[in-house]
């Protein structure tokens, strides 16, 4: 958690370079206020929440993607897979998915990563949340996108129910893992195709290391 918050911490302060001096200066104390925080999930939480506020400045901007940021849509298996269309569907998903993917916009717009969003095609209910390369990164490489994180709700990995429709997904379009921490299941064929999930164990918290404030 405390790569995740110290990451979250460095998209804010980026985020609010573009803006005017005073609120610039309001919420660069809030970011800092935050880290009055008991331990990271909390700091976490409240950096999240600022983000929310840091987009509802940009909510109307509408991202400009590219034929190869749209591959990535359609339905595979159960789910459909789809792009946020506005700097405001970030900050609803972060609220629903109760993760920080309301900081992403920027990088998104940048095209330094790509934001996608699986939800159940019958139900529309959410899914994932999904974070790979975007055309800019220096991991993409002709044109093959790498993924960086595979979420479920509360920052949890992908639910054994979600791994069919997800792996027919980054293998379709052929999404290269290898840099993701969150694949934590693997594939074994025994007559049919059977998804087995594997446990990397506890996260470890460590609250002693120092904070930037």
């Amino acid at each position: 958690m405390f790569k995740e918050t110290m990451s979250l911490y460095e998209r804010l302060k980026d985020s609010i370079e573009e803006l005017n001096e005073a609120p610039k200066k309001e919420f660069q104390d809030l970011i800092e206020s935050s880290f009055a925080g008991k331990n990271f999930y909390e700091i976490h939480e409240n950096l999240s929440g600022i983000s929310d506020s840091i987009n509802t400045f940009k909510e109307n901007i509408p991202i400009a993607y590219s034929e190869d940021d749209r591959r990535y849509e359609g339905i595979f298996g159960d789910y459909e897979f789809f792009l946020p269309e506005k700097v405001v569907d970030f900050t609803k998903f972060g609220r629903e998915f109760r993760n920080c993917v309301g900081s992403y916009a920027r990088d998104v717009i940048r095209k330094d990563c790509l934001i996608v969003i699986a939800r159940d095609v019958k139900t529309k209910d959410l899914k994932l949340c999904i974070e790979i390369t975007g055309e800019n990164s220096a991991y993409t490489k002709d044109k093959i996108r790498y993924s960086f994180q595979y979420k479920s709700f509360f920052n949890k990995r992908p639910k054994e129910e979600d791994l069919p429709s997800l792996i027919e997904w980054y293998k379709t379009l052929n999404v290269d893992n290898r840099h993701c921490s969150d694949v934590y299941w693997e594939e074994k064929v025994d007559g049919d195709t059977v998804v087995v999930a594997v446990n990397r164990g506890p996260m470890v918290i460590d609250d002693d290391i120092d904070l930037p404030f």
